[in-house]
């Protein structure tokens, strides 16, 4: 790349990016840490960092260990905890850049970093702290050195290799999203290597180049990540027959592919513009090596077909996306979309490096120094932005949107109306929810923590002989009338207070100021 060329594509890129920063902090901490953050919150400030990573659920407890250090850094504010996924999601974008520049163009990198810019799936889990940016980010840098490396440098690859394990051991779809990447690398690399003139026709010979050449680093990551899957290999196994895990997912909806694509463009789902769009780009990744062989056979000397980057990338995407819905259909539920964030950067890779040959095909008989089709992608990425960024602020209204459940709200509803001497606290699901933010208001109130569904003994003591009023606090989409056939005969409904995702009931005795 020349050096005017480059420094375009580097202001471009820069401009990109800081847009990208723009819409991940922006309101980072306005919404309440909802369920999934304050367990990871919880998971974090255990006392150290083996017993945080005694926490894990989805993986080997290595989110429980980031959290733990992160918190000890930075604290543990809703804005400190929230940056760590904030500045991965933000590290991203230059990252998935780079990597379709590389396997690719300059155009298919600013268009593919347009996309992931905008993306409403990219930035919701950028605003979460929760095991999915931070994991990605890592993944994606290490697979960016790999996709090209030609020999083996020992500092470079044991940190590609430690970078690799230890997303493998963040999240079980990660290590699913590794393995299949990893395969196809290694495959596509060894049937380059096979397919060169003048190759070595022997077994021995072949593999001895293989080695030695540009499969080096890739297999010898391959063979880290295997030996450590047949190590983790029994954990995978229970977490699979631990069905308590998928209880609360719903079952695989008919147009998963749909469902996931809307997701990343934030179209239909989110209630803007409609499904056509998630439709297209389904057809562009079906397409896409169809397209890449045309444009292989345009060329004055053509290339070997596997070097063409699809392979990687359409393994990483649909391949992750089979797996999770195969797994979901004849094992257990799985199908949630934040699973598919490891492999989220491939989906866009591959639509921007559609978008790059589809220019090329069309144009380069009369664009030759391909200044024309650049400029056609810039336009198009800058249509991409200025469209994404208008749905999300003023369409969809994403960052006036509540999405989570307000804990916060709640706790500070508890604090400023409820007392210990007079009100029995009763949550569900579970305290530590509530808690966290009563702690930060050095709130004195104290939670009992109830089963769902029925009054304990040692409840029903308490409010019969202390004439208590009971508040009963619900979250997750539960009216928290389930209780109510208890205390009917007794209580009163005296006051309620509603939340996003949450719900707050006092029942009283009757003619008791439950204030």
């Amino acid at each position: 790349m020349d050096t005017e060329r480059s420094r375009r594509y580097l202001i471009a890129l820069t401009i990109v990016t800081l847009i990208g920063a723009v819409l991940r902090f922006r309101e980072l901490d306005a919404q309440s840490l909802w369920m999934d953050e304050l367990a990871t919150l919880h998971s974090g400030k255990m006392n150290t960092w083996e017993e945080s990573m005694g926490t894990g659920r989805s993986g080997f407890g290595f989110s429980g260990f980031i959290s733990y250090q992160y918190i000890q850094l930075f604290g543990d504010s809703d804005f400190a905890i929230r940056s760590l996924s904030a500045l991965s999601g933000i590290a991203l974008i230059p990252i998935v850049a780079e990597f379709a520049r590389r396997v690719r163009d300059e155009k298919a990198a600013i268009f593919t970093a347009a996309l992931i810019t905008t993306s409403f799936f990219a930035i919701r889990y950028s605003q979460e702290f929760r095991p999915y940016m931070f994991p990605t980010m890592v993944m994606w840098a290490c697979l960016l050195y790999l996709i090209d490396a030609t020999t083996v440098k020992t500092r470079n690859a044991i940190w590609v290799i430690l970078g690799l394990a230890f997303v493998f051991m963040i999240h079980t779809v990660a290590a699913v999203t590794i393995s299949i990447m990893l395969f196809v690398m290694t495959s596509s690399k060894f049937f380059d290597v096979n397919s060169q003139k003048n190759n070595p026709s022997s077994l021995k010979k072949m593999l001895s180049s293989f080695w030695l050449g540009r499969g080096s680093l890739v297999t010898l990551a391959s063979i880290c990540i295997l030996s450590l899957g047949l190590i983790t290999l029994p954990t995978l196994l229970a977490d699979s027959d631990d069905g308590t895990h998928s209880d609360w997912i719903p079952s695989t909806p008919e147009d998963a592919h749909l469902v996931l694509l809307e997701e990343f463009l934030g179209y239909e789902s989110q209630g803007s513009v409609n499904e056509g769009f998630a439709e297209i780009a389904w057809i562009m990744v079906l397409s896409s090596p169809l397209l890449a062989l045309l444009h292989n056979r345009t060329r004055e000397e053509p290339q070997s077909i596997w070097n063409e980057p699809e392979w990687v990338l359409l393994a990483s995407a649909l391949g992750t996306f089979l797996f999770i819905t195969t797994y979901s259909e004849q094992i257990r539920p799985l199908f949630v979309v934040r699973y598919f964030a490891f492999s989220m950067p491939a989906w866009f890779l591959i639509l921007g490096i559609w978008i790059s040959r589809t220019l090329d095909l069309s144009m380069e008989r009369f664009d030759e120094n391909g200044e024309a089709r650049t400029i056609t992608a810039v336009i198009l990425s800058i249509l991409v932005i200025s469209t994404g960024v208008t749905w999300l602020t003023q369409d969809y209204d994403y960052y006036g949107t509540e999405q989570k459940t307000d804990f916060r709200g709640m706790a500070e509803w508890l604090d400023d109306n409820i007392d210990n001497n007079s009100h029995l606290i009763l949550v569900q699901p579970t305290p530590y929810y509530w808690e966290e933010y009563l702690e930060r208001m050095d709130s004195n109130l104290i939670i009992d923590y109830n089963s769902w569904g029925y009054l304990q003994t040692y409840h029903k003591m308490r409010i019969d002989n202390y004439n208590h009023s009971v508040v009963i606090v619900a979250s997750m989409g539960q009216y928290p009338d389930i209780l109510a056939g208890e205390l009917d005969e007794t209580h009163i409904k005296a006051e309620e207070a509603v939340f996003y995702d949450g719900h707050i009931v006092v029942y009283t005795h009757p003619g008791v100021d439950w204030r």
